[in-house]
């Protein structure tokens, strides 16, 4: 109950103390895998991967394998909000049987899976793809199957897919988003979600100032950390207000704004909200956020300096398995985190930032 309305925190607190409770009463394989699986979510929502990551392995092998399914779907999701889809597509395709089996005996949470699938398909900016995703997750957001909470985070994922910052939104696209959230409970994440999707409203409306929208996601990010919005949601919130401040003429605000993002997100298991903020800072010349992605090499391991060097001579991830003697899964690994580290939007991006800072040393 504390996850579905938002108070992630707390349920964090509960939700540890009773599986605690019944792994020594003996019952962990009965009552504790359920509790594992809601624990995990808590957690990655709370910006705790390393602890989710644990509780959701327990909730698989605790699983009966068509219901474990539904942990798969969680790390999924994870998955590509930490921007390691190379990982994200191995892991659907080896659990693809379990996946079609358990969409097959339980119709009615269909509407999670299509929420994955959108995760997949969201970008910095919201038209460069995943229009069919956009319309299948707004479906899920106006239907009346599945739980509340599915239909929010639904409307919350619709809105990043279909309502770019910028770009005047149709009136019965509006329409639709204000109907599906009309009803909604009062708690906190009922709330959240609602003040997100409005936000995102004024990012596409056609009256609204960039004033308007600076307030609008002010408002969002205004709010306390366990305010019912996932960690992820919170960090794309934060880019949008960036994008705001840009077009309202304060871009050192919007600067900083990008800065923090960049240095949280990725100990958070949010890395594509980090390389959303390096793009954005590129896109709109912030010197600010420039500069701290600059300082992002000192950040790298041994190892992904190195994985870093062979990825500036153009190798592939095959390659550089090969080289390093690691798997190509491993490389691919370590080109993800390096990405998000020193904020480059691709590897072309980082072999130029790889260059220009081998350059720097040379010079000094």
């Amino acid at each position: 109950m504390l996850v579905r309305v938002g108070r992630y925190d707390e349920a964090i607190v509960v939700g540890t103390q009773h599986y605690d409770d019944v792994a020594r009463a003996g019952i962990e394989r009965g009552s504790g895998a359920s509790i594992a699986h809601s624990l995990a979510f808590a957690l990655f929502a709370a910006g705790r991967p390393a602890e989710a990551h644990r509780f959701a392995q327990r909730a698989r092998r605790l699983m009966n394998p068509v219901d474990s399914a539904f942990v798969v779907r969680l790390l999924a999701s994870h998955l590509s909000w930490d921007d390691r889809p190379d990982e994200r597509d191995e892991l659907l395709a080896a659990e693809r049987s379990r996946i079609d089996e358990a969409q097959r005996r339980y119709p009615d949470k269909e509407g999670w899976w299509v929420i994955e699938a959108a995760d997949r398909a969201l970008t910095l900016h919201a038209a460069d793809g995943g229009t069919e995703a956009a319309g299948d997750v707004l479906a899920v957001a106006e239907g009346e199957a599945g739980s509340p909470a599915a239909r929010r985070y639904a409307l919350v994922t619709a809105g990043l897919l279909s309502l770019p910052a910028g770009r005047p939104a149709a009136p019965e696209l509006r329409a639709r988003f204000e109907r599906a959230m009309a009803g909604w409970s009062r708690h906190d994440a009922a709330q959240a979600a609602a003040r997100f999707v409005r936000a995102l409203l004024a990012d596409a409306g056609d009256a609204a100032t960039p004033a308007d929208r600076v307030a609008a996601w002010r408002e969002v990010s205004g709010a306390p950390g366990d305010d019912g919005l996932p960690v992820w949601h919170r960090q794309a919130g934060r880019i949008r207000l960036a994008w705001a401040l840009a077009d309202d003429g304060d871009r050192s605000g919007a600067a900083s704004v990008l800065d923090e993002v960049a240095a949280e997100a990725p100990a958070q298991g949010v890395a594509r909200a980090a390389r959303w903020a390096a793009e954005l800072a590129a896109q709109a010349r912030l010197a600010g956020a420039g500069a701290r992605q600059t300082k992002g090499a000192a950040a790298l391991t041994p190892r992904e300096l190195q994985v870093l060097e062979l990825v500036a001579e153009g190798l592939t991830n095959p390659q550089i398995g090969q080289r390093l003697f690691i798997s190509p899964k491993t490389a691919s690994v370590h080109v993800s985190a390096i990405l998000a580290k020193i904020g480059a939007a691709n590897r072309a991006e980082a072999a130029a930032l790889y260059a220009a800072s081998a350059a720097a040393s040379a010079s000094a």
